[in-house]
């Protein structure tokens, strides 16, 4: 059970708060319903947005969110909930920051390995030297 005034844990059967002295009523417990963090609402909204709305933007939100939310959960003292909607919101936003790493991994490997089957015809012409691939010659 946790302090109302405080927010300080305390045992199920205890009648006064044990850090600040005030009682523990099961009637305040429960009249006073602990509320949600609003960064990890945040977190989880953009979680979920980085794969329907906005891409690269909501991940670094979500993932930025998630941090600052379950730090200011901790420093609550019981006081907020919401640990595991920021934890959900850090999960997709990084999963989907490692698929974008991943897309743009194959773009520059595929567009590396186009551009040196096709010579002089791609703006990366020259990367094949500088990979040491000789570009083959059309002429």
């Amino acid at each position: 059970m946790f302090c109302p005034r405080c927010g300080a844990e305390n045992p199920d059967n205890g009648q006064v708060c044990q850090q600040c002295g005030a009682p523990l009523s099961l009637s305040s417990a429960t009249l006073a319903p602990r509320p949600t963090s609003t960064l990890a609402i945040v977190s989880l909204a953009a979680g979920v947005a980085a794969y329907v709305f906005i891409p690269i933007i909501g991940a670094v939100i979500a993932v930025i969110t998630g941090h600052m939310a379950i730090r200011e959960i901790d420093r609550s003292g019981g006081r907020l909930e919401g640990r595991t909607l920021a934890v959900i919101g850090l999960v997709l936003g990084y999963i989907h920051l490692a698929i974008d790493v991943l897309v743009l991994l194959l773009f520059v490997f595929f567009g590396v390995a186009w551009c040196g089957c096709f010579g002089s015809t791609c703006v990366f012409a020259g990367l094949g030297d500088l990979l040491g691939t000789p570009t083959p010659s059309i002429y």
